[in-house]
C-alpha cells in the first residue's frame, strides 16, 4: 500500500500504476518528423507526452491501440516511488506537505526497461567501482 500511495502521488499522466505499486509507461522511439505527427493526431487525448527532443513520445497504456508505424521501437518502462522524511537528491523527487504542516519527500528512480533484467527493485544504472576499492567488493 505505501509503494502505491507514493506512485500516485508522483505518477505522470502517460504511466499507470501497477498492482505491486510500480509506475509503468510506454516509450515509442523513431524520427522526429513521424513522431510530431502521431502527436498532431494525439493532441486531443489525455496521457501522452512528446519529449523536448522529439525522439520519444511516451504514451499510456489506452493510448497504444493507435496504429503505429513498423518503423518505430516500442519499450515498456518501470519506475519505483517511495515515501521518505528526507530528500536524499538520488533520485528525481517531489515534496508534499502533510495536513500537520510537515513535508515529506516522494522519490522516484528507475527499475527496468523490457528486456532489461529487474535488479531486485534497485536502479539498473551501473556503478564503477575504482581499483583501489575492488578488495572491499
Amino acid at each position: 500500500a505505501p509503494r502505491r500511495r507514493a506512485a500516485g502521488l508522483i505518477s505522470k499522466p502517460w504511466e499507470t500504476i501497477t498492482e505491486t505499486g510500480h509506475l509503468k509507461s510506454r516509450e515509442v522511439s523513431g524520427p522526429p518528423g513521424v513522431l510530431a505527427s502521431l502527436a498532431e493526431g494525439l493532441k486531443g487525448h489525455r496521457g501522452w507526452e512528446l519529449n523536448r527532443t522529439g525522439d520519444r513520445l511516451l504514451l499510456s497504456e489506452e493510448l497504444l491501440g493507435v496504429l503505429l508505424p513498423a518503423e518505430l521501437q516500442t519499450e515498456t518502462v518501470y519506475h519505483a516511488a517511495a515515501l521518505r522524511e528526507r530528500v536524499s537528491y538520488r533520485n528525481l523527487f517531489k515534496e508534499v506537505r502533510l495536513a500537520g504542516g510537515r513535508k515529506i519527500a516522494v522519490e522516484r528512480w528507475p527499475l527496468a526497461v523490457e528486456g532489461e533484467p529487474e535488479v531486485g527493485g534497485r536502479q539498473t544504472e551501473r556503478e564503477e567501482i575504482g581499483a583501489g576499492l575492488l578488495p572491499y567488493y
